[in-house]
């Protein structure tokens, strides 16, 4: 085709240019298109141009998008058929469009002889599209922000068709159709009665009524507000509802949020007696809050009243005032602080102070004002409370001869009273000090004083009380008192100094010959007021408890009294004041005082009455009675060594008078067993049988000289000298003993049987473990039944720390219920047996515990008695480990 020869597919007014719809074909040999002229236009190239197959890469945005074409053309070329694609497309102008591209091929012979093609630009629609896609995100983006969802209910087939964002909030798949119950599924329990009840309405009037519910998502209870639209048909009939589902939860929270605050404005308003209220310009009444009503005692109907309503409450003395107020203000644009009083409808009268805030417009004309009104009642009484309480306190200043001064930290001026200015003779009419000023005043010889005080301060904040001389401008001295008071904030920063300064002149020549009189006491004086608190104290006092007069005065007397009297002597002040008179202070036991040292001092205290102008006054004095206990104590260890040395020799008597009873008691068995041998010696004729006797003489003889000396030892014992102690065995003592007791032991046929298995060795005191062994089996022997032949058991053992002795017999036993708290004591005895003197026991005893030892004895009537010695474990020598 020439290039200026028309389409044969185009024709004037060609419905196919109106559409964009061009024609091509491919010629299969060439592999060249032909294109018509609507074709040319879309690719804006120029009109019946032809395009080779490669030349067409040019106008592919993608290259996929190529070999798609290309592989559909082959396919088509190959099989025949035909195929149909959209793609992107960039012309040479650098322009992008869209177009439809379809083709099928025609056939002669099964050879494909020509394609033929359809160009459709699309470009128009696909913007369309985009941009509604754009629109629909922007609107899903919109409802996201907004919290909101749309939904359409079809009534025909009960299904909605939600947005995406509803079908997130319902956690639905975007694009479902759902369900009636599955839109509701979420609604609050207490609140789905409520949504049907508001959807059936809906239904029946036809008009969506707005409401708003909670709703249960992640545990998380939301609020959905619901607004909609009802569509019907040409009928009326009801063909679906279009709804707006917002979270409109924080809203809720910031409506709720408004609420708890103007109710918090409502309690602060009722709790500090006020109200706010509101004045646009061009009207002539107020907005108020309910508060500010209630203080003039009325109400009116959407909290608004009119200003002349509120004007005839005002007092007639303050009404001229609040009239000018009102009118400087409307000329001034501000709104100043005014006080006035109004009259309620019972004739009380309150104090009310107003003040608010002009706001102008663009003209800087009044737009509105702003303000409030407080009722200041209470507080104004309690001002004018405060001016009668200074004047008070001038009047007391006065009388007392006292003023006072306040010091900011910081500040060059201290603010004096005027009682303290006229005090020091000065008359500023500020009352405004500097401490140069006040410097000028003081006594030069106190000034010294002051500074250091001042120094004190500055370096580590240390205030306290002082006392100083003033001169005034007439020359005259006065004895001036500070006390000073700190007040310090939160944070432990002092915030203000107050001082109270009082004229001290009077009282002080007083003290000053008061104390001239206690300084020449030869003992130590404290002046105490009724609080115990000293106010005076003597050099003598100061020189025994080692502390200065300005560490004494202004504490308690307790600070010299150890704790221990603090109670008795809270009783002892009471008494003093309650009858005033001289008097010994009497405790019941030693006083004492403490000096600054630590050190306890006994005191002798007298207490005696001062009178002074308006109290009585206590003075204590304290004698130092050291060296009176020094000898008392003296005394006392001298009476203690007399006591000592008389119940030694006490002692040693009695000691003398129980070894005269164990001489007689120990000699007794072996002088009587010598009697015994003599006896069988008259009676015996051969020479064997003496000279067994003569043996047995022998080692009785033996055994009493053994005594003898065992009791010389003994004596030495009682004279003072150490008890001597020695290791022994008891299996020998007891042998020993059956050797002495022989005549006994066979005349009574005795069995005596020992066990010291257990302990056989121990230290004790020879005579002491003999007369023991003696007494207990002579014992034993002499008290037997008449039944039965003596059986005496001998046995030791470790208890503990101690060495248990028994000595067990089946004698005639002792009535332990009769006897038994007597059984060892003196010149005790408990049968009728010739040779019972009441001794033995009673020296076994105290041998015993001579030592460390007990005893105790175990007994039954003609059954045996058991004696159970308890030894302590000896040392030979006391250092002895």
């Amino acid at each position: 085709m020439k290039e200026n020869q028309k389409s044969p597919y185009l024709t004037e007014n060609d419905p196919y240019s109106v559409a964009k719809i061009g024609h091509w074909y491919l010629d299969f040999e060439s592999m060249t298109s032909t294109l018509d002229d609507v074709t040319c236009n879309i690719l804006e190239i120029p009109e019946n141009s032809r395009l080779s197959l490669d030349k067409t890469d040019i106008f592919y945005v993608n290259e996929s998008d190529k070999d798609t074409i290309n592989d559909e053309l082959s396919r088509i070329i190959e099989d025949g058929g035909s195929f149909c694609e959209i793609v992107p497309l960039k012309t040479p102008k650098n322009n992008y469009i869209w177009v439809i591209l379809a083709a099928s091929a025609v056939f002669e012979d099964d050879r494909c002889l020509q394609v033929k093609g359809l160009t459709l630009d699309i470009t128009h629609q696909k913007k369309l599209e985009r941009d509604l896609l754009q629109k629909n995100q922007l609107f899903n983006v919109a409802q996201r922000k907004a919290q909101l969802g749309h939904w359409l209910w079809d009534r025909k087939t009960n299904l909605a068709t939600c947005s995406d964002n509803m079908c997130e909030l319902l956690g639905i798949k975007k694009g479902s159709k759902v369900t009636l119950d599955t839109l509701l599924k979420d609604v609050h329990p207490e609140d789905m009665v409520d949504v049907q009840a508001s959807l059936a309405i809906t239904m029946q009037t036809k008009s969506y009524r707005s409401f708003t519910h909670r709703v249960i998502i992640d545990d998380e209870i939301r609020f959905i507000k619901v607004i909609g639209e009802v569509n019907t048909d040409s009928e009326g009939r009801v063909v679906n509802v279009l709804g707006i589902s917002q979270d409109v939860t924080e809203q809720k929270k910031f409506e709720n949020e408004i609420l708890r605050k103007n109710h918090l404005l409502n309690v602060a308003e009722q709790k500090a007696n006020m109200g706010h209220w509101f004045w646009q310009n061009g009207t002539n009444y107020i907005l108020g809050s309910w508060n500010l009503f209630r203080l003039f005692g009325i109400e009116f109907e959407d909290e608004k009243a009119p200003i002349q309503t509120l004007l005839q409450f005002v007092h007639p003395k303050d009404a001229e005032r609040v009239e000018k107020y009102r009118i400087r203000a409307l000329k001034e644009k501000k709104l100043d602080q005014l006080v006035f009083r109004i009259i309620l409808g019972n004739n009380d009268v309150r104090t009310l102070m107003v003040t608010g805030e002009v706001y102008e417009d663009d003209s800087n004309e009044i737009k509105e004002i702003l303000g409030i009104f407080q009722d200041i009642t209470e507080q104004k009484n309690f001002e004018n409370q405060i001016i009668k309480n200074n004047d008070l306190l001038s009047l007391a200043e006065r009388e007392a001869q006292m003023g006072h001064w306040h010091l900011k930290p910081g500040d060059k001026y201290a603010t004096w009273s005027k009682n303290l200015l006229a005090m020091y003779g000065m008359k500023p009419e500020d009352g405004k000090v500097t401490f140069e000023e006040m410097l000028s005043y003081v006594h030069p010889d106190d000034r010294g004083i002051l500074n250091d005080h001042k120094k004190k301060i500055e370096s580590n904040g240390t205030y306290g009380d002082f006392i100083h001389r003033i001169i005034l401008a007439d020359g005259t001295v006065k004895t001036i008192k500070i006390n000073e008071t700190v007040y310090k904030n939160e944070q432990g920063e002092v915030e203000e100094i107050v001082g109270v300064c009082q004229d001290i002149t009077k009282q002080y020549k007083e003290e000053a010959r008061i104390r001239n009189i206690i300084d020449s006491a030869p003992y130590p004086n404290f002046i105490l007021n009724q609080d115990s608190t000293i106010e005076m104290v003597n050099n003598e006092a100061q020189r025994l408890f080692g502390y200065s007069s300005q560490e004494l005065i202004g504490n308690s007397i307790k600070m010299l009294i150890p704790t221990r009297f603090h109670d008795k002597g809270k009783m002892i002040r009471q008494a003093f004041f309650n009858t005033p008179k001289v008097q010994h202070i009497d405790i019941g036991e030693d006083l004492f005082m403490t000096s600054k040292k630590g050190k306890e001092i006994p005191v002798k205290v007298t207490v005696g009455p001062i009178n002074n102008e308006d109290s009585i006054l206590c003075s204590w004095i304290a004698r130092d009675v050291t060296k009176e206990k020094q000898a008392e104590e003296k005394i006392l260890a001298s009476n203690e060594k007399l006591e000592a040395l008389a119940n030694e020799l006490k002692s040693q008597n009695n000691q003398l008078e129980d070894f005269s009873h164990i001489t007689t008691h120990n000699l007794r068995s072996p002088v009587n067993n010598l009697n015994g041998l003599l006896s069988v010696y008259k009676m015996v004729k051969t020479d064997d049988e003496k000279k067994m006797l003569f043996e047995k003489f022998e080692k009785v003889t033996e055994h009493l000289t053994q005594t003898l000396d065992t009791l010389v030892d003994t004596l030495k014992v009682q004279t003072g000298e150490p008890v001597k102690r020695e290791k022994l065995k008891l299996s020998e003592t007891l042998h020993k003993i059956k050797e002495i007791l022989t005549a006994e032991i066979e005349d009574s046929q005795a069995e005596i049987i020992m066990d010291f298995s257990a302990v056989d060795t121990i230290v004790y005191n020879q005579i002491y473990l003999d007369s023991l062994f003696q007494n207990m089996i002579s014992n034993a022997i002499k008290y037997r039944s008449p039944d039965r032949k003596p059986k005496i058991k001998v046995s030791s053992k470790l208890v503990g720390d101690k060495i248990k002795l028994s000595f067990k017999d089946n004698g005639l036993g002792i009535d332990m219920d009769k006897y038994g708290k007597q059984l060892f004591r003196m010149n005790k005895v408990f049968h009728n047996h010739p040779q019972a003197k009441g001794v033995g026991l009673f020296m076994t005893k105290s041998q015993i515990e001579a030592l460390g030892g007990t005893i105790k004895a175990i007994s039954q009537v003609d059954r045996g008695t058991t004696f159970d010695v308890y030894l302590k474990k000896l040392k030979v020598f006391d250092n002895e480990n």
